[in-house]
């Protein structure tokens, strides 16, 4: 019997029992529950929009941080995810430019990034990002990110 493009027997991917994303705290939150995911790499955005997607989230994608703020301002995401790459500084300057402007400045940001060294992290949170998660991915720690910076960002807002 062919298997080949079943995921759910995959040791990669174990989808069984994977529920759609609850609303968070009981809230409605389908408003409130847009993430903007910027990645230079379209293998990374399509897992993470389909994962992210399954989960109930609505999801856009970006390829290019540099020209951050004008597609945040369209979008009106209610958190950010930023697949960091080199040139990381371009992607810590990206992060000050989006914490600088008014309006966007409360928006959560998780970086993910293949650089496990602390320096990465604590560069990551001290240019203004809320998060960071290593690769390879931690999906549970990812959804438990979305949940609590979600709910924190809902709560700021209203």
């Amino acid at each position: 019997m062919n298997r080949e493009g079943s995921f759910s027997s995959s040791t990669i991917f174990c989808m069984k029992g994977l529920n759609p994303h609850p609303t968070l705290s009981g809230e409605d939150t389908s408003p409130h529950n847009k993430v903007l995911i910027f990645s230079g790499n379209s293998d990374t955005r399509l897992l993470l929009k389909t994962f992210l997607e399954l989960w109930g989230y609505n999801i856009e994608v970006s390829d290019c941080l540099e020209n951050s703020v004008p597609v945040i301002q369209d979008q009106k995401p209610d958190l950010i995810i930023v697949d960091s790459a080199l040139p990381f500084e371009t992607h810590l300057e990206s992060i000050r430019q989006i914490r600088k402007t008014e309006f966007l400045n409360e928006i959560p940001i998780i970086v993910l990034s293949g650089f496990s060294q602390p320096q990465f992290k604590n560069l990551s949170m001290a240019c203004g990002a809320d998060g960071f998660l290593v690769k390879p991915l931690d999906f549970d720690l990812l959804e438990k990110y979305l949940e609590r910076y979600l709910i924190r960002h809902y709560r700021k807002s209203h």
